[in-house]
């Protein structure tokens, strides 16, 4: 958002981020075998493109360092302000007024939010958490201090993360407890290394990874992406390729303990090769008895059973519903965002809120979080936002805001989108909000580009001069 901001003359660019470096998600989450689901290439600004990916799917320091690199080629740090945590924004007669954590007060035109999605770790809601005696830690706060070498480990959730960290960790630890509450699709997705050649062709002829990201975003057009917004024929391949990596599962009453009662994709995807060979390793163990407590040796469940561990893991994902609710947010005539928000998140055209002027999201509820990757969204979404700012100095106006019918109109068309896609076929997810509807954008890739390509239209928004 920054350099697209300078890129367009808007020089008077600041960033708060509330950790002491940049990353994100890929900062946070360490964990032992983190990966992206995206391929590299596509997961890449256009303007900034790296040559250097090392597989198809890359791992997380990989992706770290490319957004360190980005920082650090567009001058970017001395812009930043580190542990700066925004507690409060206020909009007053054009201006919105800021207060961070450490009490810093500030006064701006325009107010961003670029927060991600995926960045308060969920805490399980189970009975004895303080009672461990051992040691025990969130995935998205991986202690390295413990070595798992030789350890009893329990595993907490087998999402993405979960998987990831059980196929990378069974053959070194002692015994591994996956306890698993509800079943996981997986696809097996191969991720096929970079040679060194390859790599070098890249870097001679930059263009060509120009043309690799044009092809999987062309690709990224359909196949699963059209598959979760109910196309039955994309669907029918992903159901077949997902059956017969779990028909791969030898012991049939393990295979049922890891058949889903769902439909695929309804839950967010898990891709792997490892994950099945990971639990069928002598030293995994498949827990799927309730968990009623924690105790200070171990795991205790539902049927009496003790699993006793020296380390206890929770891959219980995130709050994927907050955004930037920890702001308290204040917008026209003192209309909060808690009241905005109390039916559910809402926004226009992903970027937009409407009765908060001047009050743009990156990242916003019914961003492509579900089918296609968050880099191109968050490119083309501040791609939009510099035209709305272009806008504004074009009319020399002080504000300018989605007018509520235009972001209610928006909203009707993304909800009745949904009741075609894969999320509302009958299971819990991230996707779902506290209503239970679908909160991210439920329509194809190309619509999501298209509109932000051809938008913002001035009929949507209301300018305050």
């Amino acid at each position: 958002m920054a350099i697209k901001l300078l890129k367009a003359g808007f020089d008077q660019v600041t960033i708060f981020e509330k950790a002491s470096s940049v990353g994100g998600v890929w900062r946070e989450n360490t964990y032992p075998g983190i990966a992206c689901d995206v391929p590299s290439h596509l997961y890449s600004f256009t303007f900034f493109r790296n040559p250097n990916w090392s597989q198809t799917f890359a791992p997380g320091p990989e992706i770290r360092a490319y957004l360190e690199r980005l920082a650090a080629k567009f001058k970017l740090h001395r812009r930043i302000r580190f542990n700066k945590e925004i507690v409060k924004a206020t909009y007053v007669e054009g201006r919105w007024n800021i207060e961070t954590q450490d009490g810093d007060h500030m006064t701006t035109d325009v107010l961003i939010t670029a927060t991600g999605v995926l960045h308060i770790p969920e805490y399980p809601s189970i009975s004895g958490l303080d009672a461990f005696k051992g040691r025990i830690f969130h995935s998205a706060g991986w202690d390295h201090s413990v070595d798992l070498r030789g350890k009893r480990v329990a595993v907490i959730g087998n999402g993405s993360s979960g998987a990831q960290i059980v196929s990378r960790i069974v053959d070194e630890v002692d015994q591994l407890h996956l306890f698993l509450r509800t079943p996981q699709w997986i696809f097996p997705l191969p991720n096929e290394s970079h040679s060194i050649w390859r790599r070098t062709l890249w870097r001679l002829f930059p263009s060509l990874t120009m043309k690799i990201y044009n092809a999987l975003l062309k690709q990224a057009y359909t196949g699963f992406s059209t598959a979760v917004i109910g196309d039955k024929e994309e669907m029918k391949a992903f159901r077949t390729g997902c059956n017969e990596y779990l028909a791969s599962v030898k012991d049939a009453q393990l295979r049922r303990k890891l058949t889903p009662g769902y439909e695929v994709a309804c839950k967010r995807l898990v891709f792997s090769t490892t994950f099945y060979a990971a639990v069928q390793r002598p030293n995994c163990k498949l827990v799927t008895d309730s968990i009623k407590e924690i105790e200070p040796t171990g795991v205790r469940t539902s049927d009496g059973e003790l699993h006793e561990c020296d380390v206890i893991v929770l891959a219980t994902g995130f709050k994927s519903h907050e955004y930037f609710r920890s702001i308290k947010l204040t917008g026209e005539a003192g209309l909060s965002l808690s009241d905005a928000w109390s039916t559910g998140a809402k926004s226009f055209e992903a970027v937009g809120l409407a009765g908060f002027p001047n009050l743009f999201m990156v990242g916003g509820p019914f961003s492509t979080v579900g089918n296609l990757s968050f880099i191109t969204c968050a490119e083309l979404e501040a791609e939009y936002i510099v035209k709305l700012l272009q806008k504004l100095v074009q009319e020399n106006a002080t504000a300018i805001v989605p007018i509520p019918e235009a972001q209610q109109r928006f909203m009707d068309d993304v909800i009745n989108a949904s009741a075609k896609t894969v999320w509302k076929s009958g299971c819990d997810s991230w996707y779902l909000d506290e209503r239970g509807n679908v909160s991210i954008w439920t329509k194809t890739p190309e619509a999501f580009v298209d509109m932000m390509r051809h938008g913002p239209h001035t009929r949507d928004y209301r300018l305050v001069k």
